[in-house]
């Protein structure tokens, strides 16, 4: 079937469904230009504006990867970060980086705001000329004296030369625009990554405190009460004796610190089970002395 008639077959099924639909006088279908659009449309699965526009897209997308390309990886070492850490010294370099994308973006804009007030200054000489007629009309009628006009010739000079230069404004506006747009890009991607500089820079400042080994040794001590108290709960306990069967303890690991990239699953375990044997020794030994001396037999961490 050719296109055309493919064309005509349609509208006429979609008539048939549809009491509303307009009635078919007469149809182009042999213009040029709409055989062209239809066969395009077969071959492509889309018209030739939805074609122009992905491919536009596409070309966005290449113009700004390009822009962003050198922004990934590590920062350029910019500061003197002597005495920090490797993390810490990353971070000020990353801040250094965004402070000056962020400078660059903020002299556009500066510059831009300036070629606006290029572009303006006329309209104030004109009123400035507009005003100066005036003036010259009164004290022609007598109403100011002739002195209180104004050169009228350094209003025109300065005016021709602001006409000029509000021309040039327009155009380097333009090119301008699109310099800020791209400086915005770069500024927006670089914040982008804030977190991945600031996370480990901050681990890394816990780290030299001492927060890590303090974490692991607390749950150590930890321990050594709770496999007292569970042991005993598993001995004792029950209904009625006021001691709940204790369960698994396991703490977030934090193997991100340096001080604990070596530390073992049984650092951050508790296990349920708890010391039973100091108890079942230390209630034999009471059958026999109900006075014995639990201390000896139990050793309490300090």
């Amino acid at each position: 079937m050719s296109v055309a008639n493919s064309i005509f077959s349609r509208d006429l099924t979609r008539q048939a469904r549809s009491d509303d639909s307009p009635k078919l006088v007469g149809r182009h279908i042999t213009d040029p230009n709409s055989l062209a659009e239809a066969n395009y449309f077969l071959a492509h699965g889309m018209t030739r504006a939805q074609a122009a526009e992905r491919q536009a897209a596409r070309r966005r997308e290449e113009a700004e990867a390009q822009t962003l390309s050198d922004l990934n990886g590590e920062p350029p070492r910019i500061v003197n970060t002597k005495g920090l850490g490797e993390k810490r010294a990353a971070l000020a370099n990353y801040f250094d980086w965004l402070h000056g994308e962020a400078k660059r973006r903020d002299d556009l804009l500066q510059r831009r705001a300036e070629l606006d007030a290029t572009i303006a200054a006329p309209a104030e000489t004109e009123s400035k000329i507009h005003d100066a007629v005036r003036k010259t009309a009164a004290a022609m009628m007598g109403r100011v004296h002739a002195s209180e006009t104004i050169d009228r010739g350094a209003l025109d000079a300065q005016l021709s030369s602001e006409r000029h230069q509000s021309e040039a404004a327009k155009i380097a506006i333009t090119e301008i625009d699109r310099q800020i747009e791209k400086a915005e890009l770069r500024v927006a991607r670089l914040t982008e990554r804030e977190s991945e500089f600031l996370h480990p820079a901050l681990v890394e400042a816990a780290d030299e405190i001492g927060v890590g080994k303090l974490y692991v040794k607390k749950i150590a001590e930890l321990r050594a009460v709770t496999d007292l108290i569970f042991g005993l709960a598993n001995t004792v306990g029950g209904y009625g004796s006021g001691f709940e069967y204790p369960a698994d303890i396991k703490f977030p690991k934090a193997t991100a610190l340096p001080s604990l990239s070596k530390a073992a699953s049984g650092d951050y375990f508790i296990g349920a089970a708890g010391n039973i044997g100091v108890w079942k020794a230390l209630a034999l030994a009471l059958r026999f002395n109900p006075r014995q001396d639990a201390s000896k037999f139990v050793a309490v961490p300090k």
